[in-house]
């Protein structure tokens, strides 16, 4: 018999046309899914994990037109606000408290808002100010599967502070023409905000660390403005009501 009538009947063998001997072909195919399976990247969060993402994030304009008083005074009626986005850079930190649950905290460089006139200050330029927003949010990652896309939602608060304001030469002329009041006599506060947030985003992983960001994030930012004219001793105070829907498109990695 020797190895040539072993082969021949052995299961796991099969004899060829050409006289050679080769493996049956259900175990090289459950040999080629057994490696594909070992070497087949992690896409699902895990309890445990630290995911950093970078992205640009952008606030939508406010056309809310919220009114100021004490305007009258000055024989302007019906004057109202807007304010200006802008696009800056936001990072934002993610710990996955389960493999469904995750807590986020996301910060950004200074946001800086023009706040412009309307109805009766139409194209006068009120005002400036800077602000940074601090926004906690809990997660939950309803698609965490073995997929390369995975989409969450989740909701939260955010404490944003303002500063760095100050009033616009043109308000100080528009005013200083009918009251006299000389320039650099107006002064700008804005009061920090507190608010809810809501989002729903989506995660595109490229690798099972490196991934693609999409975020939709709706922010209730409110606040008071007020300015004021040491000459006169009057307050001008008006809403700003951002209330922005942040958009953020970025990259992120998973430790």
């Amino acid at each position: 018999m020797g190895v040539s009538y072993i082969k021949r009947t052995h299961p796991h063998y099969k004899y060829n046309n050409d006289g050679k001997y080769s493996m049956n072909n259900k175990l090289l195919q459950s040999i080629v899914l057994s490696s594909a399976f070992v070497i087949a990247p992690a896409y699902s969060w895990d309890n445990g994990d630290f995911i950093i993402r970078m992205d640009m994030a952008n606030i939508s304009d406010s056309n809310d037109n919220n009114s100021i008083t004490n305007m009258e005074a000055f024989g302007i009626s019906n004057a109202s606000t807007s304010v200006e986005g802008d696009t800056k850079v936001a990072i934002s930190m993610n710990y996955m408290i389960s493999d469904d649950i995750g807590l986020q905290f996301l910060g950004s460089f200074p946001f800086k808002h023009k706040i412009q006139g309307a109805d009766g200050l139409d194209d006068v330029t009120i005002a400036t100010t800077k602000h940074i927003p601090s926004i906690f949010t809990a997660q939950w990652h309803f698609m965490n599967s073995n997929n390369r896309f995975q989409a969450y939602v989740g909701a939260g608060f955010n404490y944003t502070v303002f500063f760095s304001g100050h009033v616009d030469s043109q308000i100080e002329d528009t005013l200083g023409n009918i009251a006299k009041i000389p320039r650099n006599n107006m002064s700008l506060t804005v009061n920090d905000s507190l608010g809810v947030v809501g989002e729903a985003g989506i995660d595109f992983k490229i690798t099972d660390n490196i991934i693609i960001n999409a975020t939709a994030m709706y922010v209730d930012i409110s606040t008071d403005g007020n300015i004021r004219s040491s000459k006169l001793g009057t307050k001008h105070k008006f809403d700003i009501n951002i209330d922005p829907w942040l958009m953020m498109v970025g990259v992120g990695y998973r430790f």
